[in-house]
């Protein structure tokens, strides 16, 4: 039964038929090694339901897409949560995609794909971003959701602390500075931060979100082995920070900050970050100077480009 039938009809002209009966023969000469090879589509509740059951497997991609590695797609979205992806049966095991297509690109020739080698251990992915007001720094959020990527800014951290662990000792010390009105010293924020990155979804893959702000705080990241992958720096000059700043006011759903505000705030930034830039590429050489006034998509994909760099010299050490 897994023999397919093919009708051809031989009433025409011969070089028709002919024409007709390579087209379609010839995805079966593509596929020839999987003809007879079954795969089942299921849906993301019962792929879950059977991997619970032990009553099949995950395959040795894990949640991985096999078509995605194939094509060498350094950097892999993280196929989480289940309800999100495109499960698939092949004999015992359970594949995942990220997309429908990927999945049909799969069954046409299952063992194409499995017979490359599987895939090594995941690379955690650590990329932090800075620059001055206006910069688009919170377009982080969108590369984070595309590759399943954590979004960690130095506030939510600390907010994370406060509100859900206000009994431990790190959110006692930080409560002593706030009801006196002081600013929580690094020292305590980077412990914030290192709380956050303990938990599973953070301590492989994240994009910090302006951050660090002064050499110090580079300094105290270093001492604490926290070092990202890449750090990007986005550079544009004043006078654009005022033309985005002026423009945010004419939107009723942003939040907007007066001149002297943004004057302030990209004048301490651009005072320290001299000094982050120094440290940092004489210590690491991972400093990525990006213009800010290019397209978000296009400022997204430098950034994936240098890290499917790093990701591809560190795997290749390591082979």
């Amino acid at each position: 039964h897994n023999i397919p039938p093919m009708a051809i009809d031989a009433s025409r002209r011969l070089v028709t038929v002919q024409r007709q009966l390579l087209q379609r023969v010839q995805p079966l000469l593509t596929d020839r090694e999987s003809l007879f090879q079954t795969c089942q589509p299921v849906s993301s509740r019962l792929a879950e339901k059977l991997l619970l059951s032990s009553y099949k497997f995950h395959s040795g991609f894990g949640c991985s897409d096999p078509v995605q590695y194939k094509e060498r797609d350094k950097i892999q979205p993280l196929q989480w949560p289940l309800n999100t992806t495109y499960p698939l049966l092949f004999n015992q095991y359970v594949y995942f995609f990220a997309t429908k297509e990927n999945r049909d690109s799969f069954m046409s020739n299952p063992l194409k794909y499995l017979q490359q080698p599987k895939p090594s251990p995941k690379l955690p992915i650590k990329i932090a971003v800075v620059g001055p007001p206006k910069s688009g720094k919170t377009s982080a959020e969108r590369f984070s959701q595309k590759y399943g990527l954590e979004r960690l800014s130095i506030c939510g951290c600390m907010n994370t602390v406060l509100n859900n662990q206000g009994h431990t000792d790190l959110a006692l010390k930080m409560k002593k500075y706030l009801v006196e009105g002081l600013a929580v010293p690094d020292e305590l924020a980077i412990q914030c931060l290192m709380v956050a990155l303990m938990h599973s979804t953070c301590s492989t893959k994240y994009v910090l979100d302006d951050f660090p702000k002064t050499l110090e705080q580079a300094e105290l990241m270093s001492s604490n082995r926290f070092i990202p992958m890449v750090m990007t720096e986005l550079k544009m000059d004043f006078q654009e920070v005022q033309m985005r700043g002026l423009a945010d006011k004419t939107n009723p759903h942003m939040l907007h900050e007066s001149l002297e505000i943004l004057k302030t705030a990209d004048f301490n930034y651009r005072k320290e970050v001299v000094l982050i830039r120094s440290y940092v590429q004489e210590q690491y050489q991972n400093w990525l100077v990006l213009d800010a006034l290019k397209s978000k998509w296009w400022i997204w994909e430098k950034i994936a480009e240098e890290v499917s760099i790093s990701i591809k010299n560190i795997s290749t050490y390591l082979e």
